[in-house]
């Protein structure tokens, strides 16, 4: 396990080959929460998916992915 720093360190010196992202799969209890949410609330978590996934993260510095993003 590393920092954050000491990641991006690594990364930039050459010394990890490659690197796995794990993505958390959706529960049952996790969709029928949803179903039952506000619609306003609902949207905006749809939004904020949608952000992560496309290239928004190259328009907002303070996102803790973007210097990966710029980088590589």
């Amino acid at each position: 396990e590393l920092s954050m720093n000491d990641f991006l360190a690594e990364l930039k010196a050459g010394g990890i080959a490659e690197m796995v992202l794990l993505k958390a799969e959706t529960s049952p209890e996790d969709l029928n929460s949803f179903s039952v949410m506000d619609e306003d609330v609902l949207e905006g978590f749809t939004k904020q998916r949608a952000t992560r996934l496309d290239s928004e993260i190259l328009k907002n510095p303070e996102d803790p992915v973007y210097p990966l993003v710029k980088n590589y």
